[in-house]
């Protein structure tokens, strides 16, 4: 099996002010997080044909479900968790897509996991145990850039791996 790589590099702003840089990467196997933890995960989640976005008081804006992982937690069940608790949905499906760290100040300081689920409605959704989430919607993939805020680089090829994933069955 090869370790093909692909990398994004990429540098913003962080909330005060300074300079953050990210870096992405997918690689084979996706399961390869250099034997470190995790603290979070993000799901582009899909029922049937669209895109699980959920919308954030503390970001003010939609976004993928996803958040902090539990201690002890695999990021895989984090994302479950995290699905069902943001999106009253329930995960039939996942796949990895890839992970991003982010460095501030010269140190890595998180390790974001990145996958593609599918999803079904468990019911309608009630409340977010953590009071961030305030609703839920279904939107069509093609409009995400007008829904989702712009992540960038880093942003278009996450989502283009989750359109690739939903049209592998």
């Amino acid at each position: 099996m090869t370790s093909d790589i692909y990398e994004i590099k990429q540098t913003t702003t962080g909330p005060s002010g300074q300079e953050v840089k990210l870096v992405y990467r997918e690689e084979l196997p996706p399961e390869n997080l250099e034997g470190e933890v995790p603290q979070d995960v993000l799901a582009y989640g899909f029922h049937g044909d669209k895109l699980v976005v959920v919308y954030s008081l503390e970001r003010k804006s939609w976004v993928p479900p996803g958040g902090g992982i539990e201690s002890g937690e695999h990021f895989k069940d984090a994302i479950i968790r995290e699905v069902r608790e943001e999106a009253s949905m329930e995960v039939t499906r996942l796949e990895t897509i890839g992970y991003q760290d982010i460095y501030e100040q010269g140190h890595k300081t998180r390790r974001i996991v990145y996958t593609f689920c599918e999803v079904n409605p468990l019911g309608d959704f009630q409340e977010d145990p953590g009071g961030d989430i305030t609703e839920v919607k279904l939107i069509d993939p093609k409009e995400w850039r007008h829904v989702l805020p712009n992540w960038g680089e880093i942003g278009e090829r996450a989502m283009a791996r989750a359109l690739e994933l939903k049209e592998e069955k």
